[in-house]
């Protein structure tokens, strides 16, 4: 009996025992869910934190990419205005409409130029207005292929038929349509260079080089004219003002001439030696920059500083018994022929008087437009450009008795 009341006693123990152990297991389940509900909630606490600082994040990134699109939308709105700036501001005509299609073939006959005409090309009596007033530039280009090749030059540097045409074409229409310094004041320049260089001997002191980029540099040295002077452009603050400091519209020139002559169809010097090039594209640059009228006086300055020199150069050839090139020192040719190229821009003024007034009051035109121009933007007008004040006739005998003369005497 005793064994068993032990055994039951034993057993009521060990049942009181799985009931408490089995009624702090519950216990022990709570409290882990309830740890585990905190530890869920901070997870959840810091979800929302971490997505909260990502919504931060994207809020960011939403308000950095307006302020991108914003930016982006002011820096497009500056270069439209300065594209407007370009055509309503810094020039008097827009750029011309150019088609490739015009380049394919050429449509000129060189050969069907009369011999009278041709000759005449050689005197500066020969007039281009019939011409400019039938807006004939190709009949033009004609005459201007058969120069190349009366000088020798498209024998001399192997230049394709083609590839002349082109760039002739090409440069025409970079010329825009303004009262003077259009395709025609060019083609006149190259025209009175390719007098000076058949008729006045000068081809005795300069080679087959040196005519070539006088040729160039005649026909490119206003290319891409707009019709404004530096002055305005540097009053206005036009972009080409901003990219030239200096002789601002001549610089700008040089660049329109290096483009034609870098795109293979329009290169006429692609079969020419690299040092002669080189020599060609260097005469080029100081024959464009020359015709800025802020460097007249250096010029004539340094003209008249050389002049016993070139007298006594033009004697050693008075005297030479060969056809051979009298040799010139390179600085004193690059003058003579910065001298040569000015007196060709000027040039107006030694032709027949009924072309020189026709050419005189397509000047006095452009500069009423610029005065006009200047007081539309109220800008400070330049003087001898003013409407209300010009008087032609006093003009014209300043421009030569200031500028021609002087230059021409010494040369002379």
């Amino acid at each position: 009996v005793s064994t068993q009341s032990t055994g039951t006693f034993i057993h009521e123990k060990q049942k009181e025992k799985d009931e408490e152990q089995a009624e702090k297991e519950p216990k022990n389940d709570d409290s882990t869910t309830e740890g585990k509900d905190e530890d869920d909630d901070q997870e959840e606490t810091e979800e929302e934190k971490e997505n909260q600082d990502t919504d931060d994040d994207k809020d960011k990134e939403k308000d950095k990419s307006k302020d991108k699109d914003k930016d982006e939308k002011k820096r497009k709105k500056s270069q439209l205005v300065l594209v407007r700036e370009d055509k309503e501001i810094g020039a008097l005509a827009p750029v011309r409409l150019f088609r490739f299609c015009d380049l394919l073939l050429p449509y000129v006959n060189p050969g069907a130029i009369p011999n009278y005409l041709l000759e005449e090309l050689s005197t500066l009596d020969f007039d281009i207005f019939p011409h400019k007033d039938a807006d004939n530039e190709d009949y033009v280009i004609t005459l201007a292929i058969n120069m190349f090749h009366k000088l020798g030059l498209v024998e001399e540097f192997k230049i394709s038929e083609l590839s002349l045409f082109r760039f002739l074409k090409t440069l025409c229409l970079r010329y825009r349509y303004v009262p003077f310094h259009n395709f025609y004041h060019a083609w006149n320049v190259f025209q009175t260079m390719y007098v000076f260089l058949v008729s006045l001997g000068t081809s005795n002191f300069i080679g087959p080089s040196e005519r070539l980029a006088l040729i160039i540099a005649a026909l490119c040295h206003d290319c891409d004219h707009p019709g404004l002077n530096n002055s305005f452009q540097a009053k206005a603050s036009t972009r080409i003002a901003s990219l030239h400091k200096k002789s601002t519209l001549e610089n700008h020139h040089l660049l329109q001439c290096r483009n034609i002559l870098s795109q293979p169809e329009c290169n006429i010097l692609q079969n020419v030696e690299d040092s002669v090039k080189h020599s060609i594209e260097m005469y080029i640059t100081h024959l464009i920059l020359a015709t800025d009228l802020a460097l007249h006086g250096v010029i004539h300055r340094k003209l008249m500083e050389k002049k016993k020199l070139l007298t006594k150069i033009v004697k050693q050839y008075e005297t030479k018994q060969t056809n051979d090139i009298v040799q010139v020192d390179e600085d004193d040719k690059i003058l003579l022929m910065c001298c040569l190229m000015k007196c060709a821009d000027l040039s107006n003024e030694i032709r027949p008087t009924h072309i020189a007034q026709r050419w005189a009051k397509l000047v006095i035109a452009e500069f009423y437009m610029q005065s006009e121009k200047e007081r539309e933007l109220d800008l400070p007008v330049t003087p001898f450009m003013d409407k209300q004040k010009i008087i032609l006739s006093k003009e014209q005998i300043n421009f030569i008795e200031k500028l021609c003369l002087p230059l021409y005497e010494p040369l002379c």
